[in-house]
């Protein structure tokens, strides 16, 4: 296992190996580990810095609550009792995703940092991979009494095109949550999903795969603050999934999911029965066009 870097930036932690086995019992998390922890600068008011992290979610000002992080699309916009700010914005290829998502803007006036992202996984396997466990790459929600935004999910690329993929476990590059202020114009975007993609000679995997947008819970304008806090109460106690088929005050509000993402499967066999010889992949991709992916 080994780390890659550009510049001091973690790009994607990299795992080569011949046969990879991740038992039920296991699993590989790198979720929420990619954190802004600047409170003192905006990546707005620097132009070099805006370029290369411009993935991030915005702080929150005094006018506008945090943005959520971008990945394999933009983060949403945090509310704003004057204007909404977008969100963090997309990167990566989605057939060859590398590298982590966008962490959340953070609240400045609270010093709570934005939820924290998710990292970018790539695997190298020669001969077989079995997932019967977890690999999660998703964003954290950010902190629920604050104005900060929810971090992205990261990536899961599994470039392993003379091997089989199998097993009935899970891939998770799920986005985080917006924060919930008791300011109804407060509430932090939330993170984009992330990428998964799997590149095999055989992929029989039979598991679930998620790649969800985060949500932000926003509410009509002029609310009165009374209505507002009962939102946020009743809110902090309720999973934030069920928002959707809830009723009484938080009926009131709308929900609004970030940027879903990708999730490719290509693989020359995805019967087992007929799994091939690694010779015959060898063969076969000897055959296609030669393809380098290279970071830019």
């Amino acid at each position: 296992v080994q780390s890659s870097s550009v510049g001091g930036l973690l790009l994607s932690n990299e795992f080569i190996a011949r046969n990879i086995t991740l038992s039920a019992t296991s699993s590989i998390n790198a979720a929420g580990v990619i954190v802004n922890p600047e409170l003192t600068w905006d990546i707005t008011s620097n132009n070099t810095l805006a370029a290369q992290f411009d993935y991030y979610g915005i702080h929150a000002s005094t006018n506008h609550a945090a943005a959520g992080g971008g990945h394999a699309g933009r983060g949403s916009a945090g509310g704003g009792l004057d204007i909404a700010v977008g969100g963090g914005a997309s990167r990566g290829d989605p057939a060859a995703p590398y590298g982590p998502g966008g962490p959340g803007g953070a609240d400045l006036a609270l010093e709570i940092l934005g939820g924290a992202a998710g990292a970018g996984l790539y695997f190298n396997v020669s001969e077989r991979f079995v997932i019967d466990g977890i690999i999660d790459v998703s964003g954290v929600s950010a902190s629920l009494s604050s104005s900060a935004g929810g971090g992205a999910g990261g990536s899961i690329f599994i470039d392993s095109s003379l091997a089989e993929v199998s097993g009935s476990g899970r891939m998770v590059a799920n986005g985080g949550n917006g924060s919930v202020s008791s300011d109804s114009a407060l509430h932090g975007g939330a993170g984009s999903a992330g990428f998964v993609s799997i590149k095999a000679c055989t992929d029989v995997f039979s598991g679930t795969v998620e790649a969800r947008g985060g949500l932000t819970v926003g509410l009509p304008s002029g609310l009165p603050e009374s209505v507002s806090t009962n939102v946020f109460q009743e809110y902090s106690f309720i999973n934030n999934l069920n928002l959707l088929g809830s009723t009484g005050y938080l009926a009131m509000q709308s929900v609004i999911a970030a940027s879903s993402g990708t999730v490719l499967r290509s693989a020359v066999f995805t019967s087992a029965a007929n799994t091939p010889a690694t010779a015959a992949c060898s063969t076969y991709y000897a055959q296609l066009p030669s393809t380098r992916y290279e970071l830019q």
